[in-house]
Formats: C-alpha cells, sequence, structure tokens
C-alpha cells in the first residue's frame, strides 16, 4: 500500500471532480485495461482510487487543453503509478510509469508550460520502502506517443552544475578511471547498491549502512566498467563491492563524485514492480579496460 502520508494528500480531493461524464468514462476504462494487462498468474491488480489526480494544459501543442491523469495500480502491497495523457476525443496519447514502490513516489502539481509537473518523495540510501523522505521535482513533456522526463532535481541535492568542485570541471571520459588526472584522492573500495536515479548523476552508489550516497561522473557517459552502466536501470539495481576514484572531496551534505574502477562480488537484484517478481543473479567481476571504456 502506499504510504498513509502520500495517501492522506492524494485523498484530499475527489478524484474526477473536474472530469465529464464522457471523460470519466474513458479513463475508467483506460486505466482498467491497464490493470488487466498487467494482471498475472490469477494476482488481481486494481486501481487505488485515492491516488489518482487530474490537471489540465496543453501538452502536444494545438492549442487544446489535454487532461493529464495520474493513477496508482496495487498488488498485494506493491504499487506503481503513472501519468496518462488524454487528447481531443478523450483519446489517450501517451502513458509513463513515474513511480512506484523502491522507485519513488510522485503528486501531479500542474500542466504549464507544456510540461507536466510532479512533485516527488525519492528513496535516500537508508529509506524503508515504506517511506522515501527525499524531496523533489520532476517534469514531464510529450513527444509524440511517448512522455520524456525533461528535468528532475531533488531539493537540497548537490547538482553536477554545482558539485563540490576539485577535480571535477577537468573530467574527461576518455581518461579512465584510476589514470584520470582529474582525481583528487587516492581510489578506494565501498561496499554497497548502485542504482539508477532521475536526478543528476543519473548513475549512482549508495554505500552500505550508511547515509552516503556517491554520484558517478560525467552524467551523460559515465566513467564505470560497461557492465556495470549496462546493467543498471529503473528495474534492476547492482549490488558488490566498488573500486571508485574521487572527483571531489568528502563534504557533509554534499554527495561525492567518483568514477568506478571496479566491481567485485556483484549481484544483479530487480525491483519489483507490478506483475513481477524479485529476482537476484550473479554477474562476472568486472573492470574498466586499460584505455577506459
Amino acid at each position: 500500500m502506499i504510504s498513509s502520508l502520500l495517501l492522506l494528500t492524494l485523498v484530499a480531493t475527489p478524484p474526477d471532480a473536474s472530469l465529464s461524464a464522457a471523460e470519466s468514462k474513458a479513463v475508467k476504462a483506460f486505466i482498467e485495461g491497464q490493470a488487466k494487462q498487467r494482471t498475472r498468474g490469477g494476482d488481481i491488480v486494481e486501481e487505488s482510487l485515492g491516488g489518482r489526480r487530474t490537471a489540465r494544459g496543453d501538452l502536444d501543442g494545438d492549442g487544446k487543453a489535454d487532461l493529464a491523469v495520474l493513477f496508482t495500480l496495487e498488488q498485494g502491497n506493491v504499487w506503481t503509478q503513472f501519468l496518462s495523457v488524454f487528447g481531443s476525443a478523450n483519446k489517450p496519447l501517451a502513458t509513463m510509469r513515474v513511480g512506484g514502490k523502491g522507485q519513488r513516489e510522485v503528486e501531479l502539481r500542474q500542466v504549464t508550460d507544456g510540461r507536466v509537473e510532479l512533485a516527488t518523495k525519492n528513496y535516500g540510501p537508508s529509506d524503508a520502502l515504506c517511506c522515501p523522505s527525499m524531496v523533489g521535482h520532476s517534469w514531464l513533456v510529450l513527444h509524440g506517443d511517448s512522455l520524456e522526463e525533461a528535468e528532475s532535481r531533488i531539493d537540497g541535492a548537490v547538482s553536477v552544475a554545482q558539485p563540490a568542485r576539485q577535480g571535477v570541471n577537468r573530467v574527461n571520459a576518455k581518461e579512465g578511471c584510476r589514470p584520470n588526472p582529474a582525481l583528487v584522492g587516492p581510489c578506494f573500495e565501498v561496499q554497497g547498491r548502485a542504482f539508477a536515479s532521475n536526478g543528476t548523476p543519473s548513475l549512482r552508489i549508495a554505500i552500505k549502512d550508511t547515509k552516503r550516497v556517491l554520484g558517478v561522473l560525467p552524467p551523460e557517459d559515465e566513467i564505470a566498467p560497461k557492465c556495470l552502466r549496462s546493467e543498471v536501470t529503473f528495474k534492476q539495481d547492482v549490488v558488490g563491492r566498488f573500486t571508485v576514484c574521487p572527483f571531489s572531496q568528502e563534504k557533509a551534505g554534499a554527495m561525492r563524485m567518483v568514477c568506478v574502477e571496479e566491481v567485485r562480488d556483484a549481484a544483479i537484484r530487480s525491483i519489483v514492480a507490478i506483475g513481477e517478481h524479485a529476482r537476484e543473479r550473479r554477474i562476472e567481476d568486472c573492470q574498466m579496460k586499460k584505455s577506459g571504456e
């Protein structure tokens, strides 16, 4: 079930208060279809009505207001949030998974300037699955028949534009990790979990038994073994022992920037979602090539 704090926020307004009868019917039928598609092995997937939200605004550029609908599907204690956009004649234009247990919680704020604004609660490295604590925002845009996340941030977090700077500005992906001239200190090993984030940088490592998170640079071409980058997605994390090298000094309240030289004793762990089961499989130790990857 969705955490009680979010649920209390979402049920404050009736979910279909601003919809016409035709819109309500179209939205209801669409969501029921989405739930049916995700039902597996007799485990029923249902909508949590308290998690539905709507907002209007022009997203496809035709000068007419489109309808953005945030809805939540539940299967047992697993929940997933989706954002769908409906155009003229109540036709669904695009749908995107925007949150869920183990990913983040979201609330639909508004549609302005051709973008859908979401308030988010993201998971910190020590947060329980019930209770993400890192508050942020996300903005979605419509491109054809798909939604894309144009911008996201975690409020108060250090961004790649203003990190704890030392060697950060000189990071060059072609230089590799351990020999990179932008390093500000010796490499070291941490045990933890590599995961994909909606913020920048997107590849991060949560250090086990601490609240510390490392960001892997550069954000568009992370210096890390290819076998690690290819396995970390929003559907799965990688746990293991990471040899990392620092691009910034450790500083309280700031995300330390690093590259990844090697991963050992690694395993891939799936993130549970609707209709899925948690899985784990081992992967071979992987490391950067001498020339970088």
